[in-house]
């Protein structure tokens, strides 16, 4: 794989919202199941206003601003519950002040969506379209409530932006190793998921001449954490590697979730560590093999 790199990951969220004030809490026996589950490792959710993209725009402009040096040639900007990307995406590089940049919009895996749009952006790097691609993940719940069906977390609305380039940053980055997306059963119980995600880990270790043992982090979205420990076990993963920092007031940000964690675990990490992004969506599930990199 040519090298590329991940790097000034930044984002975005909105103001927080106590989860017990959640509308779907009401009152129902099933409602109330789910408020002691969630409430067990979330207080709040985010709530934002506006346009979904301007909550992307938000989180992009940090990451240029922290981007020294760094010239964009494309952007992929990634929403699944954007309603016109047709007006949203001319609109994102205009405010970045990016109006001849490549574009495409990646959607359609839900909250797998980081997969797919790592894959887009290192296939135009690779293809000479650019040397660096700027990846704009935003996502607002809106309308379809907060609630996920299968009772794992809670939507939140934020956005998260990063850097995918040829050239080694002078900062601390992450090396992308390899990315595998593999087709998961639709309506899949958490059973058939975590056989697609074994799978899919396997496959990548095995490219990426890979042990479990090699792997010193593993960050999952921010579901409840026991779904998180047995999705661990599930891909013979180390449990007590798996990235839990404090997201009690964040829940979970759609496809923003795990560069998010990931960025923030990258300074406590040693030089050359391997950590593995493991994403899921209704029909999908995303390996992401990385290392950290400190240079001197």
């Amino acid at each position: 794989m040519t090298d590329l790199f991940v790097s000034v990951v930044r984002s975005w969220l909105g103001p927080p919202q106590p989860l017990d004030d959640l509308p779907e809490f009401d009152g129902s026996e099933q409602a109330e199941t789910s408020r002691r589950e969630l409430t067990a490792d979330f207080s709040a959710y985010r709530q934002a206003d506006g346009e979904i993209w301007r909550s992307g725009a938000a989180a992009a402009r940090d990451t240029l601003a922290a981007a020294t040096g760094s010239t964009v040639d494309a952007l992929v900007y990634v929403s699944e519950n954007e309603t016109d990307a047709i007006t949203a995406l001319p609109a994102l590089l205009d405010d970045l002040g990016l109006p001849q940049a490549a574009a495409v919009a990646v959607r359609g895996h839900e909250c797998g969506n980081l997969g797919p749009a790592l894959q887009t952006a290192a296939d135009m790097i690779v293809a000479g379209r650019a040397d660096t691609v700027l990846v704009v993940l935003a996502d607002h719940a809106g309308d379809r409530g907060r609630l996920m069906n299968n009772g794992l977390s809670v939507f939140s609305d934020g956005a998260a932006a990063l850097l995918l380039g040829r050239h080694r940053p002078a900062v601390a980055h992450l090396e992308l190793l390899g990315i595998d997306v593999a087709r998961a059963p639709g309506s899949a119980s958490m059973l058939e998921v975590a056989r697609a995600a074994q799978a899919s880990v396997a496959g990548i270790l095995r490219r990426c001449e890979l042990t479990p043992a090699d792997i010193e982090a593993v960050a999952f979205a921010n579901y409840r954490w026991d779904a998180q420990r047995f999705l661990a076990a599930a891909t013979r993963l180390p449990v007590e590697r798996v990235l839990r920092p404090d997201v009690t007031d964040v829940a979970h940000c759609f496809s923003a979730d795990v560069p998010v964690k990931l960025a923030g675990a990258l300074d406590g990490l040693p030089d050359g560590a391997s950590v593995l992004g493991l994403v899921t969506g209704p029909w999908s599930w995303s390996t992401i093999a990385l290392r950290a990199n400190h240079p001197r």
